[in-house]
């Protein structure tokens, strides 16, 4: 009797083009989770919610589409570099490595780079082969909790600046992805408080509802929104 024993069939490769598909709609959820994380965590800090400051729904949805639409086509330009790169990438490396006496620092710099990057490119092949789906899902998780761990740190950050007295505008690579910010002002013209300081500047938080929010230190003051307010020597 024959002993006929059928290999179970190998897992398909996942596309590049799949994986950057799930990638992508899920970064939308992700990034709108860490940014109320941000809010949450930054005017918790003073005992106000975001609504109090005019933050809605919206303010953080959209920084989540553009965080969709950055993700698209960053990943489109890292998969089509990767297929340049692995395609030309050792022709080029054989190229510089019989020129190497006259390289000079620039070239040699190059050179290590892509090295560096083969070696990447390299090294994930080898644990895509190995592992499947589950290396990407282990790195994307690894991914989300270096974001949101990264995203507390700088909200608390700025709620100790705030405290300081400073300005903070919040973003990412110098892109305006929250809408959290604060501004110094002086206020004139209140009348309603009359412990309220109006020789120093404070810091606005936001204002909604009638009412503006501002910070002098550990304390917190609410006031009308039409009282006189000025950036002026600040």
């Amino acid at each position: 009797m024959t002993d006929e024993r059928k290999e179970a069939p190998a897992a398909e490769p996942l596309s590049p083009w799949v994986l950057l598909g799930w990638v992508s709609a899920l970064s939308g959820p992700i990034a709108y989770a860490i940014g109320r994380l941000v809010a949450e965590t930054f005017y918790g800090r003073f005992g106000v919610l975001p609504g109090e400051v005019g933050l809605s729904y919206g303010a953080l949805v959209a920084p989540a589409l553009v965080v969709v639409v950055l993700t698209a086509l960053l990943g489109t330009l890292v998969i089509r570099t990767g297929q340049a790169v692995v395609a030309v990438g050792f022709v080029g490396l054989a190229t510089a490595l019989a020129k190497l006496n006259d390289l000079d620092l620039r070239g040699i710099v190059f050179l290590g780079a892509g090295l560096v990057v083969l070696g990447m490119l390299w090294l994930i092949g080898r644990l895509t082969t190995a592992y499947g789906r589950p290396f990407w899902v282990a790195s994307l998780c690894l991914l989300v909790l270096a974001a949101g761990g990264l995203a507390l740190r700088t909200a608390g950050g700025a709620a100790d600046r705030v405290s300081r007295g400073e300005e903070v505008r919040l973003s990412l690579l110098g892109l305006p992805l929250t809408t959290i910010k604060a501004t110094r002002v002086r206020l004139t013209g209140v009348q309603t408080q009359a412990a309220l300081p109006k020789e120093k500047c404070l810091v606005l938080l936001g204002s909604s509802a009638g009412a503006a929010v501002l910070v002098d230190g550990p304390v917190v003051w609410r006031v009308p929104t039409d009282s006189a307010m000025t950036s002026s020597g600040c």
